[in-house]
């Protein structure tokens, strides 16, 4: 909830990302996930739980014609917990620019004709 990101937030900073669960988020974050697991970019463990979290999601067309994403509640499988922390990881990687910047962890020597690593 947004206290728990509150005060992961103080004691993180910046690398603490809040996500709210409106049903717009929800749907980009179901999309992206069954994109990926659909091209084959996402290697899946055989464990029945994590399979069957992921499977667990549905889509619904409400009475106002909006979509909506969620899973009934198990004693077995939570509430689709595996699925939405995947698509959380995910969605964490959105607005991610990695560096394209190679940094050695060598140590750079310099000759007069070249420069080794």
């Amino acid at each position: 909830g947004a206290m728990l990101a509150e005060e992961l937030q103080q004691k993180w900073g910046s690398r603490v990302q809040p996500v709210t669960f409106t049903n717009a988020v929800k749907q980009e974050m179901a999309v992206r996930v069954k994109r990926l697991l659909e091209d084959g970019r996402l290697k899946i463990p055989s464990d029945p739980a994590i399979r069957a979290a992921l499977n667990s999601i549905k889509r619904e067309v409400t009475q106002a014609g909006n979509l909506r994403f969620d899973a009934e509640r198990t004693d077995k499988g939570g509430h689709a917990d595996h699925f939405w922390a995947l698509a959380l990881a995910l969605h964490s990687t959105v607005d991610a620019s990695p560096s394209t910047e190679f940094v050695s962890n060598e140590t750079r020597r310099t000759s007069a004709h070249s420069t080794v690593y």
